[in-house]
């Protein structure tokens, strides 16, 4: 199967109050062709900046973004491009007017890209709000009305209207509650089978995530801490992976500088850990960052 996209050494650095923030750094990972990739990590590890740059809203400091094999450079028009790759932000309110009435907000994406005539837009509204299971009354009302769980859901509808190649969902289930979220997510893998989408799936929950998952990317602090396909949760070798399957292996966060970043929580620290930075290794179908190995 082939790739669709690739980070290549991304770095992704921002500046502010006299200091510089890694809020990437140096990642690289691969998503094939309609598989699910998923990002984990806590908050502040640098998931949604992905996202942002994945979806071609942001661009790296430094390394590449490759996209169906063509450069982030090579493609001329954006627009195209960003039909292409969806992303549904973790708070939907960065994608929703909250003044303008909700069938304007469904219809907008289609009437940008000129998709299909007004009776398919009509149609194409209708069978979508069946899908997520929002009301259709709800056409009627602003986006500042909606609960936060009925706005990711107009948020992901509007992302599937265009049917990307790519769609990007960050945290996207996180107003809902855990009945409806695992209903919407059983229904919308059959949506991205069907049409041969991919995805990649940003979340800080590890429950679950190997029943749908094909790959996945551990990050911390913005470093790609271990990555490879699923199955890689079943025997974790990063004392990080370990810390966020086991809850009983946290320790209290305190402030380090070299050596490994994930140093102040690990317990499997050994004394290089202090003072030098691991590489990132390829052992036994993973990628790993750690001494150990």
């Amino acid at each position: 199967m082939s790739e669709i996209l690739s980070f290549r050494n991304v770095k992704k650095y921002y500046k502010g109050g006299g200091r510089v923030v890694k809020a990437l750094d140096d990642v690289s990972f691969s998503v094939r062709n309609e598989s699910v990739i998923s990002v984990i990590g806590e908050s502040g590890s640098g998931k949604t900046t992905l996202a942002m740059i994945a979806s071609f809203l942001e661009y790296p400091t430094e390394g590449e973004v490759i996209f169906k094999k063509r450069t982030i450079g090579e493609y001329k028009n954006k627009k195209s491009l960003w039909k292409e790759v969806q992303l549904v932000f973790q708070d939907p309110g960065r994608s929703l007017n909250p003044k303008k009435r909700i069938e304007f907000l469904l219809k907008e994406p289609l009437l940008n890209y000129l998709i299909c005539s007004k009776r398919e837009m009509e149609e194409k509204i209708d069978y979508l709000m069946d899908l997520l299971e929002i009301e259709r009354f709800l056409k009627r009302r602003k986006a500042e009305e909606l609960s936060g769980g009925e706005k990711q859901r107009i948020a992901i509808a509007r992302a599937l209207s265009v049917s990307p190649s790519l769609l990007i969902l960050d945290e996207p289930f996180s107003f809902l509650d855990p009945v409806i979220k695992e209903r919407l997510l059983l229904t919308l893998l059959d949506y991205k089978r069907k049409n041969g989408m991919t995805w990649i799936f940003i979340t800080h929950d590890l429950n679950n995530i190997n029943q749908f998952a094909d790959s996945i990317v551990i990050l911390y602090k913005g470093i790609v801490m271990e990555s490879g396909k699923i199955d890689i949760l079943e025997n974790p070798y990063h004392p990080y992976t370990k810390y966020l399957l086991f809850p009983d292996l946290k320790e209290k966060l305190e402030k380090t500088s070299g050596g490994c970043p994930f140093l102040p929580k690990c317990n499997f620290k050994i004394e290089v850990c202090k003072s030098s930075f691991p590489e990132l290794k390829f052992i036994d179908e993973r990628y790993v960052r750690c001494h150990l190995f």
